[in-house]
């Protein structure tokens, strides 16, 4: 019984964090960079989830990403470690 009682929900804890509009990256600046014309996203928009990257298509989106500290703080410095 995950919830402790029979025919409880099960829960789990998530500590997900979304950047401010103004940070986040917009599609068609995604859509602009070649090495990411493939991205499954874009190919097939309706697919179930997940949605999974190549190794490349990996390193150029994060190309696009802020820094670590720039996410957090806006700040910049190291850039983060994906």
């Amino acid at each position: 019984m995950p919830g402790g009682e029979a025919r409880a929900p099960w829960t789990v804890p998530l500590d997900l964090t979304v950047l401010p509009e103004p940070r986040r990256l917009h599609r068609d600046r995604l859509r602009a960079d070649p090495r990411l014309a493939g991205l499954e996203v874009f190919r097939q928009p309706q697919a179930a989830n997940p949605s999974y990257l190549t190794r490349a298509q990996f390193t150029a989106l994060a190309d696009h990403l802020p820094e670590a500290a720039d996410v957090v703080s806006g700040a910049t410095s190291a850039p983060v470690t994906w």
